[in-house]
């Protein structure tokens, strides 16, 4: 592609870096029970 000859190259292993996170995250099972309790200590209701 022409945008990756356009990028330096720490910029475009930075961006596969972040692009393969991104892949690894959606691969990963999500635990909705500690998410949703995560997300209760941060509600400001609870507080």
């Amino acid at each position: 592609m022409r945008i990756w000859r356009t990028l330096r190259p720490v910029d475009h292993a930075f961006i596969q870096g972040i692009i393969g996170d991104v892949v690894m995250f959606t691969d990963t099972p999500v635990d909705w029970i500690f998410l949703r309790a995560a997300a209760e200590l941060w509600d400001p209701e609870h507080a």
